[in-house]
């Protein structure tokens, strides 16, 4: 109703298509101030699914509230420039407002699956992962003391706090399942 005091337009919708397109929307467009910060160096490539809801009072658009999730359907994911891709994302993220959380999210890292959740909010952002990797993958992409001498694939945890000051990242692992055969001395 246009001659209530206060009208409301409520939005809702959904699509299909290239998660790049979805990723520049967000950039582009007022959800950038919301949700885009916690984007951050993220870059994917695959189709997704958004679902969107948007509450716009019309005298006070500053207030505009944006809810919905966006599903990765097998997308090829790179959380930052250097590091390796996270490949076949399956998953939903749920966003609102001035966060995005996830549970569940699924992919393959390392030669490994992995099975992620994560919450972001206020320029925070936590991730936890468990999963497993191969050796021989680590062995490409890192410098590992010892690295040609380690086969095998060893389960692990992971979690990454971070804010615009502080990034605290731990992995844990007991290496069962990796077998390092050093040369005799």
């Amino acid at each position: 109703d246009l001659n209530d005091a206060d009208p409301l337009l409520l939005v809702d919708g959904t699509a299909v298509g290239a998660t790049p397109d979805f990723m520049r929307y967000i950039a582009e467009s007022p959800l950038n101030e919301t949700i885009g910060a916690t984007l951050g160096t993220l870059k994917a490539q695959g189709r997704g699914r958004l679902t969107l809801g948007l509450k716009l009072p019309l005298r006070r658009l500053g207030e505009t509230q944006a809810s919905g999730s966006f599903e990765f359907l097998g997308n090829e994911i790179t959380l930052a420039p250097d590091a390796p891709p996270v490949a076949n994302v399956n998953g939903k993220v749920d966003f609102q407002d001035r966060g995005v959380s996830a549970k569940g999210l699924t992919g393959e890292y390392h030669g490994g699956a992995v099975r992620a959740d994560l919450t972001a909010r206020d320029g925070t952002f936590q991730l936890s992962a468990q999963g497993s990797v191969g050796m021989d993958s680590v062995r490409r992409t890192y410098s590992v003391p010892f690295g040609e001498y380690a086969t095998g694939t060893a389960r692990y945890s992971a979690s990454i706090n971070a804010s615009a000051t502080k990034y605290d990242l731990t992995i844990e692992s007991n290496l069962q399942g990796v077998r390092i055969a050093l040369p005799a001395p």
